[in-house]
């Protein structure tokens, strides 16, 4: 049997609306004298304990995070958490706010997470990086008063995410967007592939893609197709 790539599959999806836990990252020393900081591509940053929840308390089970126009996004595996933000200068409302580590004053932040789960995913694959940058961020964490280097890349492959099935992950220039691939190789059965949508206040089914839509952004899936 030849091997397949299942782009964008959907066999299943629940719509749950949640305001849920918030996810931050530790602010990042990123030194902008690096050659690659102005020519730097739309990358995968890998989470070498900056990354925290709202308490302090850190995400170890997040792999990556991707910075987009308005949110972020985290990797893990099987799961992708949609993080929107809005900087609020004096905020009304205390609900559903923070204050970002390392910051002074009463700067706030508006936030909102969308959470996608790949259902009785394999929660130990392994994770592959291709297209290593040069870019990298530094991090000062407690017990690295050195800073810790966190590294980038273009592209996550968890292999065998389901039997015989890998995830791919990658950013794509053209359509200015993170794409999503599931490899179907010999022996893997397309329909264990399973989203679940937590946090979406509605789902909706547009010209064959799917849109789901929070009180602070939409997610746009495009319509599923497969090629040999």
């Amino acid at each position: 049997m030849e091997a397949k790539s299942v782009h964008r599959l959907i066999s299943g999806f629940i719509c749950c609306w949640a305001m849920v836990t918030l996810t931050h990252s530790n602010a990042a020393a990123i030194d902008k004298s690096q050659p690659a900081f102005a020519n730097r591509k739309v990358c995968f940053v890998e989470n070498k304990g900056q990354v925290c929840d709202q308490f302090g308390n850190p995400r170890h089970d997040i792999d990556y995070m991707l910075r987009g126009s308005g949110f972020t996004l985290y990797v893990a595996d099987g799961q992708l958490h949609y993080q929107f933000s809005k900087r609020q200068i004096d905020p009304t409302d205390a609900a559903n706010v923070f204050k970002r580590p390392g910051t002074k004053g009463d700067e706030k932040i508006d936030a909102y997470r969308l959470d996608v789960e790949l259902l009785h995913a394999n929660p130990n694959a392994h994770l592959i990086t291709e297209g290593q940058q040069s870019f990298f961020e530094r991090h000062y964490l407690p017990g690295a008063e050195a800073g810790i280097i966190s590294h980038s890349c273009t592209k996550l492959i968890y292999k065998d995410i389901y039997p015989n099935i890998d995830w791919v992950l990658y950013y794509n220039e053209a359509t200015q967007s993170v794409k999503y691939d599931f490899a179907v190789h010999a022996g893997g059965n397309a329909a264990d592939i399973q989203l679940e949508y937590n946090g979406a206040t509605s789902l909706q089914l547009k010209n064959g893609g799917l849109v789901a839509t929070t009180p602070m952004g939409t997610i746009s899936e495009d319509k599923p197709y497969c090629y040999i």
